[in-house]
């Protein structure tokens, strides 16, 4: 493995993980945390990674009005939450996938921004401390998502697109924050459980003093339909597709056309670009067993039709 470039390649997919491909975001959290030592299967897991990535080199993020009436329309027809016209431009979307971590027993939390249909910041880390049920691992991801959301208002207001997008109303709408899990968003919004809740950091607990001066709103939605769903935990080929779809899209003919022209013509210099030759060699010599490996579905995921990743 000492001739494998394996931080070369998960430096530069966290560089597109970060930056423009959040449907990455799980999957390249999973190697990087095997970056110091590690193994042939953490290699193939990162070859798989950059096979999904090949077969998907025309998606993207898409802003503009053009993605947000689709957005809005996609997650208000699929689910039973439909968002209202006076709510803010900004929606949140919060999970967490409890005690994934089979070594520490933390949980995962994942979450997306999206401004006027359109996703502009994300994250997916693992959290700082174990936690005892589902619905405090939701309750820490809600919070994490307000700090997220806190940063984001505070940047859109001093840049004056809140004043702009609002009208010039005195009072913008304040954001929506949807989570699957009904006892966090309970927990949110009272001290009623304070029992239950007493053990948990107090940095966690800012997130009622946001609720409680109308800086956020929490929502239930469907595990169904909860996008951020895709940042927390291996998925289903299908379901995957579904979640992916909904954060970035594929680019039209003649935008694809364009984008793969300006690809060919151009030369990679950057730190993060995956055109190396250790990184194509590596593919070209493992693409026919991988691919018998893997089957056809794994062309539709960064995961593969298997888990790769050792429990």
């Amino acid at each position: 493995m000492r001739r494998i470039p394996y931080r070369q390649a998960v430096g530069s997919l966290m560089y597109l993980a970060n930056c423009t491909r959040p449907d990455l975001a799980h999957a390249v959290q999973l190697v990087a945390q095997f970056s110091q030592n590690p193994g042939a299967t953490h290699w193939r897991a990162v070859q798989q990674i950059l096979r999904y990535l090949c077969s998907s080199t025309h998606y993207g993020l898409q802003f503009g009005a053009s993605a947000q009436q689709p957005a809005a329309t996609s997650v208000s027809s699929a689910s039973s939450v439909s968002i209202p016209h006076t709510h803010s431009a900004v929606v949140v979307f919060a999970d967490a996938n409890w005690g994934s971590c089979t070594d520490s027993r933390r949980s995962t939390t994942g979450w997306l921004i999206s401004l006027c249909g359109g996703f502009i910041d994300w994250a997916c880390k693992k959290q700082d401390t174990v936690a005892k049920s589902s619905c405090e691992a939701e309750y820490v991801a809600a919070s994490s998502a307000t700090a997220g959301v806190m940063w984001t208002m505070q940047l859109l207001q001093e840049l004056g697109f809140m004043d702009w997008i609002s009208g010039g109303a005195q009072h913008s709408a304040i954001p929506l924050l949807f989570s699957d899990n009904k006892s966090a968003i309970a927990m949110a919004n009272t001290d009623s459980l304070h029992s239950r809740s007493k053990h948990i950091d107090i940095k966690h607990h800012f997130i009622r003093e946001q609720v409680d001066r109308k800086f956020i709103a929490l929502q239930w939605i469907s595990t169904h339909e909860q996008i951020a769903d895709v940042l927390t935990k291996t998925l289903a080929p299908r379901l995957f597709v579904k979640f992916r779809d909904a954060i970035v899209t594929p680019l039209n003919q003649g935008e694809r056309e364009k984008h793969e022209t300006e690809a060919a013509q151009s030369s990679f210099s950057s730190p993060h670009s995956l055109s190396t030759p250790g990184i194509d060699s590596a593919l070209q010599d493992s693409s026919t067993e991988s691919f018998a490996a893997f089957g056809a579905e794994s062309l539709f995921s960064p995961f593969g039709s298997r888990s790769i990743l050792p429990h």
